[in-house]
């Protein structure tokens, strides 16, 4: 065999290498306020200071245009009791579906990026639907098809604290972000395991200092076997 045969079979041996890989899935959840947002941001930024690349998704924000209406109708709901669960079901399918419609996107990023950071996920909606009180196995199947998280970061804090850090954010609070929900969809997080069909599952306070979380969370990425 020739040496241009020989250079031409080894380039297609290595293709289905090379067409495998795929960059490392990280989902930061916590309750709104915990600093989800600051973590994805400097990790990002610190995964470029590594010559990494990555990127941040929202994957289950839904469009930024519809929530006007969301609070809208969670109004209405409030006012006619028999509308409510009508609604609750719309909103739930709504970001459900939404979540749903991400998965290529989400494939994409980790074909070409070495890091792909969800700031909110797959943990984060189910979390949030059963502080809701709506049953999360109709979208488990479904959900199940979705590119599935290597890391799963919780970032927990006192709903007070999360409270006083939305109010200072300066924009209109949802509907939602109060004290009291906030504290349920804690003990939530706290309380399920998420690690029975995720990837490693690591807890993390929002009371430490961003700089420091940041680096604590690389450390743990750095070290672990998916790295």
């Amino acid at each position: 065999m020739n040496r241009k045969k020989c250079i031409v079979l080894l380039f297609l041996i290595l293709i289905p290498s090379f067409a495998s890989c795929k960059g490392i899935l990280i989902e930061i959840c916590g309750i709104d306020g915990s600093g989800k947002t600051t973590l994805a941001r400097g990790l990002q930024k610190k995964f470029k200071e590594e010559k990494f690349t990555s990127v941040v998704l929202k994957p289950s924000h839904g469009e930024d245009s519809f929530y006007p209406f969301l609070n809208t109708i969670r109004k209405m709901s409030e006012d006619d009791p028999n509308l409510k669960t009508s609604i609750a079901g719309f909103i739930d399918c709504y970001f459900s579906l939404y979540l749903l419609t991400q998965k290529e996107a989400i494939e994409k990023e980790l074909e070409q990026n070495d890091f792909v950071i969800l700031d909110r996920y797959i943990c984060s909606h189910r979390a949030c639907q059963m502080a809701f009180g709506k049953q999360t196995d109709s979208f488990d199947a479904a959900f199940r098809n979705l590119p599935q998280a290597d890391f799963v970061f919780l970032l927990s804090l006192p709903a007070s604290v999360a409270v006083e850090r939305i109010t200072l954010r300066g924009n209109a609070k949802e509907t939602y972000e109060n004290e009291t929900f906030l504290t349920k969809l804690q003990s939530i997080f706290l309380d399920w395991d998420f690690t029975s069909e995720k990837g490693l599952l690591l807890h993390k306070s929002s009371m430490t200092p961003p700089d420091v979380l940041v680096q604590e969370v690389f450390e743990s990425i750095k070290n672990s076997s998916a790295f």
